[in-house]
């Protein structure tokens, strides 16, 4: 298993060596990113600015659509009231003229009508604009409430984006992904490294395969599953169990690598042999042979 770093950065430190055995999850290298963690310091201030921005929206946004709405409700009461007090303000203005004439009252009552008629009306303009400028004062609140919810928004982004430049960080520690043993390293600190590039391979001696190959004319008689040995040319005597755990879809040519031209004109079936056994003594690589026990064809 090859392991690759998914960021571009400079190889700073390579915690294994060669042979060693590490846990799923193990720290094995570290790169470092200046680009990943300049973006991880400025979406930092980003969120900060955005929770205050929310903040001081918040500090009086519901409190203010509270005190504009009651504010409103005063001034509609203010012009109602004024309202009614002009039309009987009017009324009274054109009876009394008749009154003063008849001698009913006296010309002064009349002129204290046409007085009273005159600042009713003047009142009530002003009620009226009351009334529109606290119309306006609870637009503009429910305006500010609207910049909360922009305000919470926006800092959800921010805070989703920092999510994702800390990840691109994390990633830049490069971890174990199973336990195994660690092969080869193809890198070595100092060196900087691209998306994908290899840096250590590593193998899991507990599943260890042989991959072999039977002539096309047994291919009938293997199946995932049958029972097989594996005998390692450094231990020839003593089989390690073994199980088939894959075979070819189709059959193929013998490879190029056989030793004999004659066998390379044949036809076989390739087969994944998994090891039961042998831990620490087969390692990948290694030469070895396979007997699988055949069935009926």
């Amino acid at each position: 298993m090859d392991i690759s770093s998914k960021r571009d950065g400079k190889l700073v430190e390579i915690m294994v060596r060669e042979g060693d055995s590490v846990e799923a999850g193990q720290l094995l290298a570290r790169i470092l990113s200046p680009q990943d963690d300049a973006q991880v310091d400025a979406q930092k201030a980003n969120v900060v600015e955005g929770e205050r921005k929310l903040e001081e929206a918040q500090s009086a946004g519901p409190a203010r659509v509270s005190l504009a709405e009651a504010q409103l409700a005063a001034s509609k009461a203010d012009l109602v009231r004024w309202e009614a007090e002009l039309q009987q303000a009017e009324t009274d203005a054109k009876r009394y003229p008749a009154l003063a004439e008849s001698g009913a009252v006296a010309e002064q009552v009349a002129n204290q009508q046409q007085t009273r008629m005159k600042i009713a009306r003047a009142s009530t303009d002003a009620a009226r604009k009351q009334v529109l400028a606290a119309e306006a004062s609870l637009d503009q609140a429910k305006a500010q409430l609207q910049q909360i919810a922009t305000a919470k928004a926006s800092l959800a982004s921010n805070h989703a984006e920092l999510r994702r430049f800390q990840a691109n960080v994390s990633d830049l520690e490069i971890k174990a992904p199973i336990a195994g043993t660690i092969l080869t390293r193809s890198a070595e600190p100092g060196r900087v490294i691209a998306a994908g590039q290899t840096i250590l391979t590593m193998v899991d001696l507990h599943k260890l395969y042989l991959r072999g190959f039977i002539p096309e004319g047994n291919a009938g008689q293997v199946k995932v599953g049958q029972e097989a040995q594996v005998f390692l040319d450094s231990n020839p005597k003593e089989a390690i169990q073994a199980e088939v755990i894959r075979v070819d879809p189709q059959v193929m040519f013998t490879p190029e690598n056989t030793y004999f031209k004659d066998d390379r004109v044949k036809q076989v079936m390739g087969v994944k042999l998994g090891l039961k056994g042998g831990f620490g003594y087969a390692k990948p690589g290694m030469p070895a042979d396979g007997e699988i026990k055949l069935g009926r064809p």
